[in-house]
């Protein structure tokens, strides 16, 4: 039953994204998830004392779960929610609830049969809570896994039979019986299927006449829709010259998610490519060696072949855009690297070569870790030049804070004026730069002014550059990049307070690209429904909000259970509150925040995410079926103190020696991951059933108590971990995690005070 929790976890976050917005995913998750302290909170109202649950709920409870699975997601599908609009349309918040609700029910079940089996078996909480932290782990690195094999919709099927069989196990004669009226529940819901927003890009371009669906890639990672266009034509060609004298070829729009899109030339007529804006970047570049990172379409491959370049590389995490690029369009010769981006680019040995980083829709695949500034330093030392494409807005947000990156990270490698190491021109929606280490030759300076001329973009800077010229063509009010670029250049970084958004760099450490909300702009946007869908560029308002919306259901939740629980003792009842939140609030803090530090070293969230959630569970299941027997003593005192001691020297070692191992071949990094996972994990699986023996020694009617609390701040912490990282980066989310954890011994000890 914990595998098949699990495994629904980790495929609604990929549903959400494909169906919602990204943005709302881990919302949704973390707030569907107090369906576990909701049953907590109904074991606590049902059963008190001596009372203690039977098979007949459990097999119930499994049987409600198998049901709820594929029900409950069909009808959420029903649910009229339209996110964007949730600014300033308050009639959203009702269908938000609802959508909640429904995604909640599966886990209420689930954790009905987990919190039930405690309860009736709290002497035996160790070999319990062991089955289910080995069967979550289990569950989530075999959901992920068959994310590989079969779309994802598919993926609930499994999901629900494995329900189905934990009730089956419990009353093995009902086994026929619960399987005919789950399958017949099941076939009334339909067959699972994804419809995605009707707001969302691809569902608008489905509504152009004759437009259809030409095939569907589905990843782990993404699902590539290509859709074809024949009446009215696929036009995609961002950073194309209005004086181009030649026009696109007949495409197929690529969408990822239904949200970023790009477009797969179909044959090779790819004169239109010299009058782009991003041709900039391999002016002069015949006879060098490119690697392009984040190819999306084929036009980086394009114009590199055009350019008569002698080799062409290509990073990119996801298999499928050689698959697509093939079968749909003309494949350019080149060497394709399929993996983290990262790490395979440390592993290549630095040469006189152009690096190209293409932004957007790029970024959908390779992550926030491809543009912090970290990575912006291991470009500059791995390739002579580095180039970004990437699209602009006003006020300028992501093309601002890409500039101030590279800015920052040519003064990191010593460079005293980054001006002279800079080339950038924009039109109305594009930017396209170029830095490195060594300063711009007058030659390309000149090639880069009358490319510029030619066809009409302006420059953004040039070294030499006149403000007056920066801003004459695709006029703005005023030429903003260029006094960023200046501003920052001369070192003053007060830019980043006067600026409207928040612009700044992000770091390995606060990784989040897309967030540049700032609360002071929330009067300001919530007060004009033009500018409301700019706030889901933030992460921060979203995840506020949510932290707001589930603390108000947890207080909700518990109060019921506190008040049916209230004759164990005031003092009793406040000492396992705390001694379960402090417990699951630490624990989520920790492995969501230590997730994201091996997402870096293994390169890929994906990867971090299988192998963090089955690394933690796993091992923590063995600490707490043989924690207490390793410790000896005080087992929990003792873990408690490995932990902070552990959490320590993992974070030295991952920021002394974590880059080179980053360097080093597949096997070696994920060795290098589980040493530093397994130990840790093994310690914070122990706390958790001592606190459980101690109420079942005591004879307490409190164990579903501390079921419910444990589950409604576990989510709480899912949503903290989010803001802490982007607010103040993944250090003070662990330094929470272990202040949290030093609060255990001292509540266990009141815990067991009389």
């Amino acid at each position: 039953m914990s595998g098949a929790a699990l495994a629904l976890e980790v495929l609604l976050v990929r549903l959400l994204a494909i169906v919602q917005h990204h943005v709302f995913a881990p919302a949704v998750i973390s707030l569907a998830l107090l369906g576990v302290g909701a049953s907590g909170t109904a074991l606590a109202l049902v059963y008190r004392g001596a009372r203690r649950p039977g098979p007949r709920l459990l097999a119930a409870s499994a049987l409600a779960f198998a049901v709820a699975v594929p029900l409950c997601w069909a009808l959420a599908q029903q649910v009229p929610f339209n996110g964007l609009a949730l600014v300033w349309d308050l009639h959203q918040l009702p269908w938000l609830a609802l959508l909640y609700l429904l995604l909640a029910l599966p886990f209420l079940s689930g954790s009905l049969f987990v919190g039930a089996a405690f309860l009736a078996h709290a002497r035996s909480i160790e070999r319990l809570y062991l089955a289910d932290l080995l069967g979550a782990g289990a569950g989530a690195a075999v959901a992920i896994a068959m994310l590989y094999l079969v779309p994802a919709p598919w993926v609930l099927w499994p999901i629900a039979a494995a329900g189905l069989a934990a009730g089956a196990m419990v009353q093995p004669h009902r086994g026929w019986s619960l399987a005919v009226l789950a399958a017949a529940a099941v076939a009334a819901s339909g067959w699972p299927t994804l419809r995605p927003d009707p707001y969302k890009p691809l569902s608008q371009m489905m509504q152009t006449l004759d437009a259809r669906l030409v095939e569907t890639v589905d990843s782990p990672r993404a699902r590539l829709s290509v859709v074809a266009s024949p009446t009215v034509p696929v036009r995609h060609a961002p950073g194309l010259s209005l004086r181009a004298g030649a026009l696109p070829p007949q495409q197929l729009a690529v969408f990822i998610d239904g949200e970023a899109m790009t477009a797969i030339d179909q044959g090779a007529q790819w004169q239109y490519l010299d009058d782009s804006l991003d041709a900039l970047v391999l002016l002069g570049a015949a006879g060098e060696r490119v690697a392009v990172v984040g190819e999306t379409g084929g036009r980086y491959l394009a114009l590199a072949a055009r350019a008569g370049v002698a080799e062409i590389q290509v990073l990119q995490p996801d298999r499928n855009w050689r698959v697509l690029g093939g079968r749909h369009g003309t494949e350019v010769e080149a060497r394709w690297h399929a993996g983290p981006v990262r790490p395979v680019l440390a592993a290549m040995p630095r040469q006189d070569r152009l690096l190209l980083v293409a932004d957007a829709p790029g970024r959908a695949t390779l992550g926030d870790y491809a543009f912090t500034r970290e990575a912006f330093a291991q470009y500059l030392r791995q390739a002579r030049r580095v180039a970004v494409v990437t699209d602009v807005s006003l006020p300028p947000r992501g093309a601002l804070r890409l500039l101030a990156t590279a800015i920052e990270s040519l003064q990191a490698q010593g460079v005293e004026d980054p001006r002279a190491h800079l080339l950038a021109l924009r039109d109305w929606r594009r930017l396209v730069f170029v830095v490195s280490l060594q300063p711009v030759e007058a030659g390309e300076v000149e090639a880069a002014r009358a490319f510029a001329d030619r066809l009409a973009f302006d420059p953004v800077w040039l070294p030499g550059l006149e403000r007056a010229q920066a801003n004459q063509r695709n006029a703005w009010p005023e030429p903003y990049l260029y006094d960023a670029v200046a501003a920052l250049a001369a070192g003053d970084t007060g830019l980043y307070r006067r600026w409207k958004f928040d612009v700044r760099p992000t770091r390995d450490d606060r990784p989040r690209f897309d967030n540049f909300f700032r609360w002071r702009l929330l009067s300001e946007l919530a007060g004009s429904r033009q500018h409301g869908a700019l706030l889901l560029e933030s992460s921060l308002l979203v995840q506020s909000a949510t932290l707001v919306v589930a603390s108000a259901g947890a207080i909700v939740l518990l109060l019921p259970a506190a008040w049916a629980v209230r004759r164990a003792g005031a003092r009793r009842v406040a000492a396992a509150a705390l001694y379960f939140a402090s417990l699951g609030l630490g624990f989520l803090l920790l492995e969501i925040a230590f997730l994201e530090k091996l997402a870096l070293l293994l390169g890929d969230r994906l990867v971090a995410v299988a192998f963090a959630l089955a690394a933690f569970l796993v091992f923590a299941g063995l600490g707490a079926g043989f924690g207490a027997r390793v410790l000896g003593g005080n087992p929990v005192a003792r873990a408690v103190l490995a932990i902070c001691a552990l959490l320590a020297i993992d974070v030295a070692l991952l920021e002394s020696i974590g880059p080179a191992v980053m360097a080093t071949a597949g096997p070696l990094r994920w060795a290098f991951a589980l040493v530093l996972t397994a130990p840790l994990a093994f310690a914070m699986g122990v706390p958790f059933p001592a606190g459980i023996r101690a109420l079942a020694d005591a004879r307490d009617p409190l164990v579903a108590w501390a079921w419910a609390v444990n589950g409604a701040f576990s989510v709480l912490a899912g949503v903290l971990a989010g803001l802490l990282v982007l607010v103040a980066g993944f250090r003070l989310a662990l330094v929470c995690a272990a202040a949290c954890y030093l609060v255990v011994p001292f509540a266990l000890r009141r815990l067991h005070s009389p």
